[in-house]
């Protein structure tokens, strides 16, 4: 089952709402009956959409990116105030990804038990306060 690899439907909605352009390779559909009451989500390929022959509708919902898809789109590196912040993870149980100074002072940190996730919501923080554009190109040191 890829779900366990990919961002959840949840964090893929706000990654779309926020503005997430790259290209995935899986997507979020959903099939609903033909009253449109919901049937069942699930990550599939975005070329590859579930076919049904029972009056039901298939619809592509959202990306569901891989973890590898999150880290191409994160910088490595944000500057702030002339402060050098370094993307760093940990793992303890869950993922930990930090953006941190030298000494370990963390501007942000973003914990989840899969990676994907932990990398979407680092993803949605950075985007909301500016550090995408600031920061330049995403995935490049700076």
């Amino acid at each position: 089952m890829i779900e366990k690899y990919v961002v959840s439907l949840e964090l893929a909605k706000k990654l779309k709402e926020a503005g997430w352009e790259k290209e995935t390779v899986y997507w979020w559909w959903e099939r609903r009956s033909s009253s449109g009451k919901l049937i069942t989500q699930e990550a599939r390929y975005k070329d590859d959409p579930p076919i049904f022959l029972d009056g039901n509708t298939v619809e592509i919902i959202a990306p569901a990116p891989l973890a590898e898809e999150m880290l191409e789109e994160l910088p490595k590196k944000i500057t702030k105030h002339s402060l050098t912040y370094w993307l760093t993870m940990d793992y303890d149980d869950a993922y930990i990804m930090t953006y941190s100074d030298c000494d370990w002072f963390a501007i942000v940190q973003s914990m989840d038990k899969k990676l994907s996730n932990a990398l979407a919501r680092l993803w949605l923080w950075l985007k909301e306060n500016g550090y995408l554009e600031e920061n330049n190109e995403a995935g490049k040191n700076l």
